[in-house]
């Protein structure tokens, strides 16, 4: 699971066959006051690329 915490802003990735995102959603709502939501599935292209770039 990656964190990134920019300001206001966090950004969380994980492994959807490791973590169930309702899990993830209901942790970070316990810990942070959430104003806005938005969640995206990752393109296959770019998990294809940070393969070969050995990013994952």
């Amino acid at each position: 699971m990656i964190i990134d915490r920019q300001g206001n802003s966090l950004n969380i990735e994980f492994d959807s066959s490791r973590y169930q995102s309702a899990d993830i959603i209901k942790q970070t709502l316990s810990d942070f006051e959430i104003r806005d939501l938005k969640m995206v599935d990752t393109d296959i292209e770019d998990i294809i690329r940070r393969f070969y770039r050995k990013e994952l």
